[in-house]
């Protein structure tokens, strides 16, 4: 409930907040879930919200455990679909608390939800696509596989480009890939699946690639920002 009545408020401050609000690619989403969304992440707080105002669909989100501290946030975020994700740099002893998370979005897929997921790991201001962490696509097939592959999950890319990391009148360029179907990766799953998680992950990373500003040298920079401007 909480989450329907803030998204209408983050769509108008989004399109305040921002000079240029452009979005490519609204079509790429069908209908009916589940979905994975999985997007680059350079601004770790406007990310989750950009995505929530321009996507109809509810997503839950996977979010560092950290953020869950106190009492009242553990309330808040799980009503606004947020998922505790236990990495090891926060703290190595926690990782086995991961279980729950992928039982979690297990759960969440085979009823048709969706997920968000920013398959980096770590948010960094940088025009640079991060290594991309096999999380997003170990869940999806192992929810396909937990049943029998009839769910018919889809990964949806999202490639999110601000012209100066989300700040205020700034502008946001948000491009929206075709949806990968993981049933495709059935029988390779069947023979090896750790390939079929490898091979998912670089499909996962070459879209992404395809739909975000990716600046390898750090001198560039300057140079892709006065083309974008």
């Amino acid at each position: 409930m909480l989450y329907y009545i803030l998204k209408p408020f983050l769509k108008v401050t989004t399109w305040l907040f921002f000079r240029n609000y452009q979005v490519n690619g609204l079509e790429n989403i069908p209908e009916k879930g589940p979905f994975i969304f999985a997007a680059n992440h350079p601004a770790t707080f406007m990310d989750p919200v950009i995505i929530a105002a321009t996507v109809k669909q509810k997503v839950h989100f996977l979010s560092k455990s950290t953020v869950f501290k106190t009492r009242f946030s553990k309330w808040l975020f799980a009503r606004l679909g947020m998922i505790p994700v236990y990495r090891k740099q926060d703290d190595p002893l926690q990782v086995s608390k991961n279980d729950q998370m992928f039982a979690k979005c297990y759960e969440h897929l085979g009823k048709g939800a969706n997920l968000l997921i920013f398959p980096e790991g770590i948010s960094l201001p940088e025009r640079k696509l991060k290594e991309i962490k096999s999380g997003a696509a170990r869940i999806a097939l192992g929810a396909e596989d937990l049943n029998n592959f009839e769910l018919d999950v889809k990964i949806i890319c999202i490639g999110i480009n601000y012209s100066d990391n989300g700040r205020f009148q700034s502008n946001v360029l948000i491009n929206i890939e075709k949806p990968i179907r993981v049933k495709e990766y059935r029988e390779r799953y069947a023979k090896d699946s750790f390939k079929a998680v490898r091979d998912l992950t670089a499909g996962i990373k070459e879209k992404l690639g395809n739909i975000t500003v990716s600046v390898e040298e750090a001198e560039s920079d300057e140079l892709v920002r006065r083309v974008e401007e």
